[in-house]
């Protein structure tokens, strides 16, 4: 495989710069990163490095579009150009444009509870996918050769990826399910536990004087160092410093190779991960649906992985 475009690609802010974009490479083809970001949240995005390295026929693109009325309208015309443009194979959504209304209101049949990608299939149909849940499920039970089973999970931050490995996991036969969210999520716990013993909890405070927590796997889910209602970290810090044991597993879903947070519960003996690994997996599925429309050969996972793992440090 080509590595082009090694460089960031610049990120986009109106159908119109998109069209001129395409329009110098029309026979190429494009896939759309939609996300809301700062500009030091952009410059610390890892996919616009790799995903552009991948195939010389491949843009990946990153595109702002902000939250509120003015993001909802720009969401609604990229859908109308995904939709009307066949060089363009891919939407790929991060928060807090993951399983939005407008996203969901393309589709009138049965539908993925979460949705993260939509990718045009041989037809040009636009198919929808939730890669997070089954990715980080991949990673946790393949790559790292663990299970779920047993484990007591708790799952900070439940929006977006978060929800999607709520559901997966709630299919792995964890010992107990703690969601954790200042957002309510009541109906979602009651609809997971069909399947396992799910629980919601407010913040992190209400875990961590909890003497029955056995086999933990903490996943840290919010994209920050964990802000509780008061908005410090406090919750979560307390929560790593309080249940320090051999048999307590930490994982923070940043996708950098070097993430403070990670170091910190490192220190207080948790065996703990960076999202670098499940990233890898969640970006290679996508990479491996659009190959097809690049009439290329699919290339092995442990090379894709060194490239990421490349623009993660």
């Amino acid at each position: 495989m080509a590595q082009a475009r090694p460089q960031k690609i610049p990120v986009f802010h109106s159908v119109e710069e998109l069209r001129s974009e395409i329009a110098r490479h029309p026979n190429d083809r494009y896939c759309l990163y939609v996300a809301s970001k700062t500009d030091a949240g952009w410059e610390e995005s890892t996919s616009r490095v790799y995903l552009n390295q991948v195939s010389n026929r491949l843009h990946y693109l990153p595109v702002q579009v902000p939250e509120g009325s003015v993001g909802d309208s720009l969401l609604q015309q990229l859908y109308l150009l995904t939709i009307n443009t066949p060089a363009i194979i891919a939407v790929n959504h991060s928060q807090p444009h993951k399983n939005n209304p407008r996203l969901r209101a393309l589709f009138c049949k049965s539908i993925p509870p979460v949705i993260d990608t939509l990718v045009k299939d041989e037809h040009g149909e636009i198919v929808p996918y939730d890669f997070n849940g089954p990715s980080f499920v991949k990673w946790f039970t393949e790559d790292e050769r663990k299970s779920f089973a047993t484990r007591d999970v708790i799952l900070v931050g439940v929006g977006g990826a978060g929800e999607a490995i709520a559901r997966c996991v709630s299919h792995q036969s964890p010992n107990r399910l703690f969601l954790v969210d200042l957002t309510n999520k009541s109906d979602l716990v009651k609809e997971l536990r069909a399947d396992a013993h799910t629980t919601y909890c407010k913040t992190c405070d209400e875990l961590i004087h909890n003497e029955t927590l056995h086999n933990v796997l903490l996943i840290n889910g919010t994209g920050h160092d964990g802000a509780d209602s008061k908005g410090g970290e406090s919750s979560l810090r307390a929560l790593l410093d309080t249940h320090r044991r051999h048999d307590r597993l930490f994982v923070d879903l940043r996708p950098r190779l070097t993430v403070g947070l990670v170091e910190y519960a490192k220190k207080m003996g948790w065996e703990s991960h960076s999202g670098f690994g499940m990233n890898a997996r969640n970006d290679y599925e996508i990479w491996t649906k659009l190959v097809p429309h690049l009439r290329e050969e699919t290339m092995p996972f442990a090379a894709f992985r060194d490239l990421v793992r490349e623009a993660s440090g």
